[in-house]
């Protein structure tokens, strides 16, 4: 009996807190158009974060090939094979970064662009900036073909280099791709391969992605702040909508074990939405150096 009583007596705690109200809420919240919004901004900063986790992944392993405190090791007559290892290292991570850049091209011309088509003016602002940046850009295309190559044709060869300059007094080091072997393909369009009869015997892979990548990335970030300002009120009635959800979770004691957000997420929200009123207010701030592609 008493055993009964006490359950009784949690259910009437557990209903007078709203909880089960709250479930009810919770519920209709998730099946609702708000919370899709959130999904879809979520899983947009999750493509640019892969992108951005293997460019950085990319950088940091040339570095430490290119090193002057792994020069020996890599120049070591004796046990040669470490070099290729870590050549065969960095060619699977450039697979990696070039397969993330065009998902996210992918991911944008997908669910990006479609959003941003609903307002006129912001996507006459994208296009702008996408055909200036990236479609009639020949450092774009050349990466964009060179990840057809590595998908379609062929395994990219790293090579390493080290040479002194007696101006500098010290020693340059590198790792390139040799132009003869990509020209083996005759998969590259005119515009990426006029790029590639551009550049010297080698090609500096590395130069040409850590030019490329911070115009990349910040037009991502410019497409993702644009899609705040699609239907402004709709972007803050479904911040409020957050807010209210998470509010109610709080109260009931669920908002950890129910909510994929927390306060530190709505603070965020509140700094882009501002953001994005100003930044998305004028064109891709590149749009004006295109004498520069």
């Amino acid at each position: 009996m008493n055993e009964k009583e006490d359950i009784v007596k949690l259910y009437e705690k557990v209903k007078g807190k709203g909880t089960f109200t709250y479930l009810r809420e919770l519920d209709h919240f998730k099946s609702g158009e708000f919370y899709k919004f959130y999904l879809f901004l979520k899983a947009n900063r999750q493509v640019l974060s892969i992108l951005r986790y293997n460019y950085f992944q990319l950088i940091d392993l040339v570095n430490y090939h290119i090193s002057a405190e792994n020069h020996s090791k890599v120049w070591n007559n004796i046990n040669s094979k470490y070099r290729w290892r870590q050549q065969r290292m960095i060619t699977t991570q450039l697979f990696n970064y070039l397969t993330s850049v065009f998902a996210t091209v992918d991911y944008s011309r997908s669910k990006v662009e479609n959003y941003i088509s609903l307002k006129p003016e912001l996507e006459s602002k994208f296009k702008l900036g996408k055909e200036a940046w990236f479609i009639k850009n020949p450092q774009h295309r050349f990466i964009q073909d060179l990840r057809n190559y590595t998908s379609h044709n062929s395994y990219l060869r790293i090579s390493t280099e080290f040479r002194s300059n007696r101006q500098a007094k010290q020693i340059e080091r590198n790792v390139y791709l040799l132009k003869e072997d990509l020209l083996n393909s005759d998969k590259w369009t005119s515009i990426s391969k006029d790029f590639l009869l551009s550049q010297d015997t080698k090609v500096y892979i590395i130069d040409i992605i850590n030019s490329h990548f911070p115009i990349f990335s910040e037009f991502q970030d410019w497409s993702y702040l644009a899609l705040l300002q699609v239907d402004p009120n709709f972007t803050l009635e479904s911040r409020n909508q957050l807010q209210s959800i998470l509010d109610f979770a709080e109260k009931v004691n669920l908002a950890r074990t129910t909510l994929p957000f927390n306060r530190s997420y709505i603070r965020y929200l509140n700094l882009i939405i501002d953001e994005s009123t100003n930044r998305c207010a004028s064109e891709f701030k590149y749009l004006t150096s295109t004498s520069r592609v």
